[in-house]
């Protein structure tokens, strides 16, 4: 029995001095701890990307719990109204005994 071995092919591996977010030659480089060259060009796009991004989810999680506020609200407001009005309609049976 052999074991299952895979060569990797030079198409999966990027040229020297590429950023691995870009694909493109670095001129500014930032280094990895393993190794893996990135354009300090391209990490700041990538950050302030996904900091838009964050921003825009929770001004939309933001929006969509105030949504379930307001219904919450008037589920409230529709059960005091309804024990309310079953309250007024039993007073008004009694009411009419009394007399």
């Amino acid at each position: 029995m052999g074991s299952v071995h895979q060569r990797v092919g030079t198409d999966s591996q990027l040229p020297f001095g590429y950023c691995a977010l870009s694909l493109t030659p670095v001129d500014d480089a930032v280094v990895s701890p393993s190794g893996t060259l990135y354009s300090r060009e391209a990490i700041l796009e990538y950050l302030l990307q996904k900091s838009r991004e964050l921003k825009r989810a929770t001004q939309e999680y933001e929006e969509q719990e105030r949504g379930k506020a307001r219904q919450e609200e008037r589920e409230l407001q529709q059960q005091q109204q309804e024990s309310v009005s079953a309250f007024v309609e039993t007073q008004d049976g009694v009411s009419k005994v009394v007399k």
